[in-house]
């Protein structure tokens, strides 16, 4: 699959300003990744089902936050927060194939956080930007 496949397969706009990967035995099964959206100042995160996850159904969510903050930091506080499916409760994920999202939040001007979950096993995985509060502007 070409670069350009890829991006267009996540649904997410933009240029991809993040990308956190899990792996298992040096194999991805899960990725989280971020675009940024110049034109219209839209951020948004989608988590990717990799390797031996990709096409099987597992409890899978990502959410993204516009934060209050508008310079790095180490906390976020949530001005805005979506996630798919809309729930914290892991009872509560979509048992997805191929991915969580695609999410997206109104971030100019401001930090954004996003994180995604799958309950691959016992240690998750769980994937998370770097920083509680990035990619300002």
């Amino acid at each position: 699959m070409r670069a350009t496949d890829a991006h267009a397969a996540s649904g997410c706009t933009g240029s991809l300003i993040e990308k956190q990967t899990a792996t298992r035995n040096a194999q991805a099964i899960f990725e989280l990744q971020v675009y940024y959206n110049s034109s219209t100042g839209m951020n948004c995160a989608v988590a990717l089902h990799r390797g031996v996850t990709y096409g099987k159904a597992y409890p899978t969510q990502v959410y993204i936050i516009a934060c209050v903050e508008t310079s790095p930091s180490n906390q976020c506080r949530t001005r805005t927060l979506v996630a798919d499916p809309p729930s914290a409760d892991v009872s509560k994920y979509g048992n997805w194939s191929y991915l969580a999202g695609p999410v997206s939040v109104y971030g100019r001007g401001r930090c954004i956080h996003a994180e995604a979950d799958m309950r691959y096993d016992a240690l998750g995985p769980h994937l998370a930007t770097a920083g509680a509060a990035t990619h300002c502007g």
